[in-house]
């Protein structure tokens, strides 16, 4: 028994100290996500000009619905909604973005509009959550003003939703990188270069060119990779467009699997991929995205 007692004492000091470490880890590193969250960010931003005629109302509609996915998130009304909420990890809302009861954006300037389209940096310049600023970065002065103009122009939904936060536990993880391997960008403004200026945007047509400024937008590349290899999004991991097999469908193939969610084959495609929003892109837009899509280097391998 003398040599048990002292064993159990060694064992509960250990066990004693590996509990503190991972408290002072995990105070450490809730400090570090706290000052990560509040951040401020001074942006100084360039109000393209914003005319409110029935053309631009129409393609800042066609690029919320069809192409930019703010339907994926915020809701076919704007309204917003809470897309997820566990009390460790955090909750994730997306806001409401109309002039109704509950909405965020009442006392936005067009400044603002700018801002946190581009930048994901709201008008306290905190950075927004989970809004996918970097891939408006570079969006086109006209489509961006036709975004604007559209967004101020949704009916008002009285909806009042709870902010966007960090659990306990997700303040824990964020400096690890974890989080935002499974999820993707959740500090917005930490993932976009505020310093550069947007690169010059391709003319609209069907084109290689403007097929990658559409991939860009819509968010391609954030399932599928830069490279258009897949392996990312939530799983079944997206497909590598890039394959022989996907290279072997027509431009006809590509059309009909965008706008009604099946492989030439007759398989569907997965609800991970949003068709039914992104299918909504013109002929040309869909060709001009086809075409970005056939000029990537073919992986035969996969």
């Amino acid at each position: 028994m003398a040599t048990v007692k002292p064993s159990l004492r060694v064992i509960s000091l250990a066990l004693a100290g590996i509990t503190g470490l991972a408290l002072t880890a995990g105070v450490v590193s809730s400090v570090v996500a706290n000052r990560r969250i509040n951040r401020q960010y001074a942006v100084a931003v360039v109000v393209p000009v914003l005319h409110s005629d029935s053309a631009v109302i129409r393609r800042g509609r066609h690029l919320a619905l069809a192409v930019a996915g703010c339907v994926d998130c915020h809701g076919y009304d704007f309204g917003g909604a809470v897309l997820g909420d566990t009390p460790l990890l955090g909750r994730l809302v997306a806001d409401n973005i109309t002039s109704g009861r509950g909405g965020v954006v009442a006392g936005y300037t067009d400044a603002d509009w700018v801002r946190t389209i581009t930048h994901g940096v709201g008008p306290d310049g905190r950075s927004l959550l989970w809004m996918p600023s970097r891939r408006f970065r570079d969006m086109a002065d006209a489509d961006l003003a036709a975004l604007i103009v559209f967004l101020k122009s949704v009916p008002p939904v009285d909806r009042e939703l709870p902010p966007s936060r960090f659990g306990l536990l997700g303040r824990v993880l964020l400096p690890t990188g974890i989080l935002e391997r499974t999820m993707g960008p959740l500090i917005a403004a930490e993932w976009v270069d505020h310093s550069r200026p947007p690169v010059p945007p391709p003319p609209r047509g069907v084109t290689v060119e403007y097929g990658k400024y559409l991939a860009r937008i819509a968010y391609c590349h954030g399932c599928h990779g830069p490279d258009l290899a897949g392996g990312g999004g939530p799983p079944p991991r997206a497909t590598n467009l890039t394959s022989a097999a996907v290279r072997a469908w027509s431009e006809d193939d590509f059309i009909r699997a965008m706008r009604f969610g099946a492989r030439p084959d007759g398989t569907r495609i997965g609800p991970a991929m949003p068709w039914v929003s992104r299918g909504q892109m013109t002929d040309d837009e869909l060709r001009a995205l086809w075409r970005y899509i056939r000029s990537a280097p073919h992986d035969s391998l996969r």
